[in-house]
């Protein structure tokens, strides 16, 4: 089975709540890592949560560990936020 991750540091992302749907659909294994109020917590469609805090840093380094942790790699990673992606852009 493919596996994916999707990762989000607020709780403002209306776009990126479509995604673990679509996802299963096309035969995805879900792991969200998001802040605990996000409306799909307890969805369906998300196989695993992770409750992150909203300092994109400290997410940045939870998805970090999250994948080393994994015991295959993810066939997709999609950083659902501006602040996460900066955040990996200013860990270089």
């Amino acid at each position: 089975m493919k596996t994916a991750l999707i990762a989000t540091s607020d709780n403002s992302s209306h776009l990126i709540k479509e995604l673990p749907y679509l996802l299963k659909k096309a035969g995805f294994h879900i792991t969200v890592v998001a802040f605990p109020h996000w409306s799909l917590t307890n969805s369906s469609f998300i196989d695993k949560f992770i409750n992150a805090p909203l300092d994109a840093k400290s997410v940045l380094n939870l998805i970090v560990n999250t994948i080393k942790a994994s015991n295959k790699p993810f066939d997709l990673i999609i950083l659902g936020t501006d602040k996460l992606i900066w955040a990996l852009f200013d860990s270089h």
